[in-house]
C-alpha cells in the first residue's frame, strides 16, 4: 500500500508515551485528590451534557467536544477553546486528564487542548465505561 508522499505503511514508527495514558487506579486517586483540593489537575469529560448527567467520573467536569468545533466541523480557535472551557469551569492553565464514554472522543478533546497550546494533557482510555464498571467494587480513598 502506498502513500501520497511515497512512504509505505512500513515507514510508520510508533512510540508509546506512557505519560499520556492514565489507568483506572490513577483516576481513582485523581478523583480523590481533586475532591480534597490537593491537586490542580482537572478531569475533563468530552461527552454531551445528557450523557454526563446520566453518570460521570467523580469530580469530572463536562466539556463536550462538539462545542469545541465550528458548525462545519473544523476546530475553533485556541482563544475560543480557552473561553468555552473556562465557561464550563475548566482552567486550561492546569494539567488536564480527558475522558469520555469509551476513550474515543476523549482524544478529540486531547487534540483540541493541544491546538489551544495546552500540552500537559493525558487520556483516561478506559473512561466512563471502565469507571462505572469497576468503581462499585472498590473503596474510594478518604
Amino acid at each position: 500500500m502506498g502513500f501520497e508522499n511515497g512512504a509505505s505503511s512500513d515507514d510508520f514508527n510508533y512510540q508509546f508515551k506512557p505519560e499520556l495514558y492514565r489507568t483506572f487506579e490513577q483516576i481513582v486517586q485523581l478523583s480523590s485528590d481533586i475532591k480534597k483540593k490537593s491537586t490542580k489537575e482537572q478531569l475533563s469529560d468530552a461527552r454531551p451534557i445528557a450523557s454526563y448527567n446520566a453518570g460521570h467520573i467523580d469530580e469530572a467536569i463536562d466539556n463536550w467536544w462538539k462545542n469545541l468545533q465550528n458548525a462545519d466541523g473544523t476546530i475553533r480557535t485556541p482563544e475560543e477553546i480557552w473561553a468555552i472551557s473556562k465557561a464550563n469551569g475548566i482552567d486550561l492553565s492546569n494539567p488536564q486528564v480527558v475522558s469520555c464514554q469509551s476513550g474515543i472522543t476523549a482524544t478529540w478533546l486531547f487534540a483540541s487542548y493541544e491546538h489551544a497550546g495546552i500540552y500537559d494533557v493525558s487520556v483516561y482510555d478506559g473512561s466512563y465505561n471502565e469507571w462505572s464498571d469497576r468503581i462499585k467494587n472498590i473503596t474510594l480513598p478518604a
